[in-house]
């Protein structure tokens, strides 16, 4: 198993740092229940996650040459996930007003497009930002709002 799983599948389901902490506890309880329901791995998860969910684990296992059977392995492979998730870099994103679905799709794959990796928004909301965004990753922050041009423009004068 590699220490670097590719994470691209869960795409879908990884745009927001809240997502991203969904989808490491359903892991998490997942990698629990292993040994303790009576059911196999590839049942499991067709009962405790969407299908889509389910389709997505059992391919992204399949290609480290994981068997649904070996559970031992299998949950070595569901906390790698897990840790992997925790890992991925976060875009700390300040709006004024709660996004769209749509929305966070175009940001998160603006990002994807432009550097090639998954990134995690972490939305907070700001009603004073009159409109525009303020955007944080690797240490920049950056100020893209009205209430910012109009600062400047006052303190110009």
């Amino acid at each position: 198993m590699n220490e670097e799983i590719n994470l691209n599948p869960l795409f879908p389901y990884l745009k927001t740092r809240k997502d991203a902490n969904e989808l490491i506890l359903l892991f998490e309880d997942l990698s629990g229940k292993l040994f303790k329901e009576d059911l196999t791995a590839e049942n499991l998860f067709k009962e405790k996650l969407p299908y889509d969910l389910s389709s997505i684990l059992q391919k992204m296992s399949a290609e480290e040459n994981i068997s649904l059977l070996d559970k031992t392995t299998l949950q070595k492979f569901l906390t790698q996930i897990q840790e992997n998730i925790t890992s991925l870099p976060t875009v700390h994103i300040i709006l004024a007003l709660d996004p769209t679905y749509e929305m966070i799709e175009e940001i998160t794959n603006w990002f994807y497009d432009t550097y090639k990796k998954l990134v995690l928004l972490d939305i907070t909301i700001d009603k004073d930002l009159i409109a525009g965004t303020v955007l944080s990753f690797n240490g920049r922050a950056n100020e893209y709002s009205l209430r910012n041009q109009i600062n400047q423009m006052h303190t110009s004068d």
